[in-house]
């Protein structure tokens, strides 16, 4: 039965708590593959200096040709271009913020939100490095196969590997890059990639072998056709899909952020401002250097492959 008057939760509303979970919620983030895979030239600018001059040999007009020579005659004297790649360091990136004295005081001092928002910084700064160097491998690549009204089909992988293997690049130093839709939605709908009974490959055997590559920003997806399989939301997507095939001299990268990491965080007291500065940076150069050795991929934004 109802009975009489009780303390109800607006009687006791001064007394009941808002509690605050000192752990933050954090944003995913893209995996990042391409600056461990390609060309890091760094240390040409250890003494200094803004622009990096990489000779070449390679190509029509750089190379010697092989000559028959007749007896009595001359020998056929030749010569070549060189070729003169170079890289310009170019981009300086940031992210700074601050928090004044008032606010450190008042806020929760447990969720420490200052480092979870330098971390922060630093991740996008990194996938910014990410991004330029799948801009400049999407810039200077000629070589391309498959089309944006199709899909990512097990043709077009082949096609490419047998593009670049006819111009001798060595498969066993390339890397796919795929972009995630197109590794679920159509890489990951060929039986003969995932169903071993269907390729009639031994158990453990098959085309695609899952498995952890272990290096320092990511990892791969698996092995295809004996080639690593890298797969991220980084890799370009627009009105279609451009993924890669690639070799690591494909794109040349350099970083000039102090202390030699890819960002540098620093943290410091701003008296006049009343507060800690947190500031994150990274500078460096990106640019095509042997695009003849990478070989676009292109598929459709389309659904499901079933």
């Amino acid at each position: 039965m109802p009975y009489g008057d009780r303390f109800d939760t607006t009687d006791l509303a001064a007394l009941i708590n808002k509690v605050w979970s000192p752990r933050i919620e954090r944003e995913l983030t893209p995996k990042l593959v391409a600056a461990d895979f390609f060309k890091n030239v760094s240390d040409l600018y250890v003494g200094g200096g803004d622009v990096a001059h990489i000779p070449g040999i390679y190509g029509s007009s750089a190379e010697l040709s092989v000559k028959t020579k007749t007896g009595g005659e001359e020998y056929t004297l030749q010569n070549a271009k060189v070729e003169d790649a170079t890289l310009t360091i170019n981009t300086w990136k940031e992210i700074t913020f601050i928090i004044e004295k008032w606010e450190q005081q008042l806020m929760l001092q447990s969720a420490n939100v200052a480092m979870e928002y330098s971390d922060q910084a630093v991740k996008k700064l990194a996938a910014d490095l990410d991004s330029a160097i799948f801009t400049a491998l999407n810039t200077g690549t000629t070589n391309s196969v498959g089309d944006a009204s199709s899909n990512l089909t097990d043709g077009t992988i082949r096609e490419a590997i047998a593009m670049l293997a006819s111009k001798d690049v060595p498969t066993d130093e390339l890397a796919f890059f795929i972009n995630s839709d197109a590794y679920w939605q159509d890489m990951m709908g060929e039986d003969k990639y995932v169903q071993a009974y269907v390729a009639g490959w031994p158990a453990g055997r098959t085309p695609v072998i899952t498995g952890n590559f272990g290096n320092a920003a990511g990892s791969i997806q698996g092995i295809l056709y004996g080639i690593p399989v890298y797969v991220s939301t980084q890799v370009p997507k627009a009105s279609s899909i451009t993924n890669f095939l690639a070799h690591p001299s494909a794109v040349m990268y350099a970083v000039r952020t102090p202390g030699g990491n890819i960002v540098n965080s620093e943290a410091w007291e701003e008296k006049l401002k009343g507060g800690t500065v947190w500031m994150s940076e990274t500078m460096y150069g990106v640019n095509a250097l042997r695009t003849d050795l990478a070989c676009k991929i292109v598929s459709n934004v389309g659904g499901i492959v079933s």
